[in-house]
């Protein structure tokens, strides 16, 4: 397991400069930002919550970039189901007095990180959450996350890219960490991609 120092030190091996050291913290950092967005195995993790009778809005988690798959389940029953996704927009179009009509939710909306659900629920259900996550923030040198282990390789050779970049200025070594970011990354996506396809278990932290 690599940790937040580790990958400073061996930035700092790597490129032969000792001096850079705040830089190199700050490119890792920066490097981290650019794939936040990425759908990537060990950024996947559930969430349960149960709804509250007559409540149309639920809290998301803060870490939350976006939901791969929700179902609902009350409980009574083995079986669930899949609302469907609306915009904010359909949903105060077709639920424009939401306390007058509830039921089981079958439909739902994102919005200011919440969860709207549309009939507003009468009863308390399940809700099922898959999602991608924003992994914890690295600070303190023995801080470690995803990205440190799994995502290790394409993180190192982007923040050197900013390195030579932007503060080394030497372009030819950027070209080539550039290079060998991009095949770091598809390898870690075509991981992502046989898990999914292999029927295996994705991971999560």
């Amino acid at each position: 397991m690599s940790t937040y120092g580790t990958m400073q030190n061996r930035i700092a091996d790597e490129i032969d400069r000792t001096d850079l050291s705040s830089q190199a913290a700050l490119a890792i950092i920066s490097a981290i930002k650019h794939y936040a967005s990425s759908e990537l195995w060990f950024k996947e993790n559930r969430f349960t919550t149960d709804t509250v009778p007559d409540t149309e809005y639920y809290a998301l988690p803060s870490d939350m970039i976006d939901i791969k798959s929700i179902r609902l389940s009350d409980g009574a029953t083995d079986d669930d189901w899949v609302p469907i996704q609306r915009t904010h927009e359909y949903m105060d179009e077709h639920y424009t007095n939401p306390n007058n009509y509830t039921g089981y939710p079958r439909d739902y909306s994102v919005y200011d990180q919440m969860l709207r659900f549309g009939p507003v629920p009468d009863r308390t259900f399940t809700i099922a959450l898959s999602m991608t996550q924003e992994l914890s923030e690295l600070s303190a040198t023995a801080d470690s996350n995803g990205w440190m282990t799994h995502g290790e390789e394409t993180i190192r050779a982007r923040a050197k890219w900013d390195l030579y970049t932007n503060i080394i200025k030497d372009f030819g070594e950027a070209d080539r960490m550039k290079a060998v970011e991009i095949e770091a990354f598809q390898r870690l996506e075509a991981r992502s991609e046989k898990y999914t396809s292999t029927g295996k278990t994705r991971g999560r932290l």
